[in-house]
Order: C-alpha cells, then structure tokens, then sequence
C-alpha cells in the first residue's frame, strides 16, 4: 500500500461537467451558476460544496487545461457529438485525478483478456495501492458510475462490468484523452487503455 490521494470522493454527472467546461471556455465560468447546477443533483450544502471543488479541479485547475484552452474552438465543437464528450470529460477526469485514471486502466488491463471483471477484483487490485479502506471504496464507487455514464463500461447485471462497443471519436477528443495518458501514465499505459476505449 502506498499513501496515494484518492481525491475524489463524490460522483459529478457528465452534464454538469460538460456545463462547466463549457463555460470555462467561453470565458464565462461561473461558480454561482455551477453552484446552481450542482443543487439539481446533490441536496446538503456539504455535498454542493465538494461536488463544487471536484468540478473545479477537473474544469478550471486541471492539470491540462492549458492544452484545452489551446484548441478552444475544436473541443466546443466537439463536445457537441456525444462521445467526443465521455472521451474529454473522463480525459479531464483522470488528469485531475490520478485515481480515476487508475481505475479506468485497471478496467482496461481485465478487459483486455477478459469479457468482463467483477467489483470486488477491481477494488482488490485498488486496495493494493491505496490501501482497503473506506476512502478508496468512495473513491471507486464515484469513478464506476462516471465512467458508465461516459459509456465506456457497462454493467451488464450487478457487480459485473464489460467494456462498450467500440466508438468514432474526433482527433481533437483523442488528442486531449492522450494528452492526459501522457501526463499521468506510463509509456506502456497508453495501448492499454486505449484499447479499453477506441
């Protein structure tokens, strides 16, 4: 076990990122309106104000937002077809968390030799690096669904999760999905985890 961040700790609907990401490019992001949107999803002003933190390190303070900004035109362009979308949120996602990032490579890793993999080998293999505890449990329980959303995985009945038909993306969404493989994997993670996803 190592003393890794797990970080998140609350599941934000792609709709609500996809908002925010939005705005942020558009100059206008707004933390009252986001705020707003989070209160469509969450009750508790606790829960509103860490769902508000965890949008704003995948949107605002993302470690690769600096590239996104770069092609501002291109990612509005392509957050409109669906999943260009999944594909840069769950980019944004896994560079602000390297635990999201984790667990989609984990899924990737099993996928790739398996038709499917059950939660309790997922959190096995989680529990070795940030240990078994309630935190990574959290943590694992805001990823799957995200990345469900993103329909990346499916779970085909409880507990059991297979990897999606394969999928057309733009250049623009694979170039920021592998923007953010480069800035928190290892060389070797990048045919592994795109073989999860294209």
């Amino acid at each position: 076990m190592s003393d890794k961040a797990i970080g998140i700790n609350q599941r934000i609907p792609l709709q609500i990122l996809e908002i925010a990401l939005r705005s942020y490019l558009n100059g206008n992001y707004d933390e009252e309106y986001i705020i707003e949107q989070l209160q469509l999803d969450f009750d508790g002003e606790n829960r509103i104000k860490k769902a508000l933190v965890i949008t704003n390190k995948i949107v605002r303070n993302n470690p690769i937002i600096t590239q996104v900004e770069e092609e501002i035109e291109r990612i509005l362009s392509a957050l409109k077809r669906e999943n260009d979308r999944n594909l840069i949120l769950t980019a944004l996602a896994c560079t602000a968390f390297p635990f999201y990032y984790e667990v989609l490579k984990e899924f990737a890793r099993f996928l790739k030799v398996q038709e499917v993999v059950n939660t309790e080998l997922i959190k096995k293999t989680m529990a070795s690096r940030y240990g078994s505890n309630r935190s990574m449990e959290n943590g694992l329980y805001c990823v799957i669904p995200m990345l469900i959303e993103a329909d990346i995985i499916e779970r085909p009945k409880q507990g059991i999760y297979r990897k999606t038909p394969a999928k057309e993306y733009s250049p623009t969404s694979i170039n920021i999905f592998e923007a953010a493989v480069d800035h928190v994997g290892l060389s070797g993670d990048v045919s592994l985890v795109e073989s999860l996803i294209y």
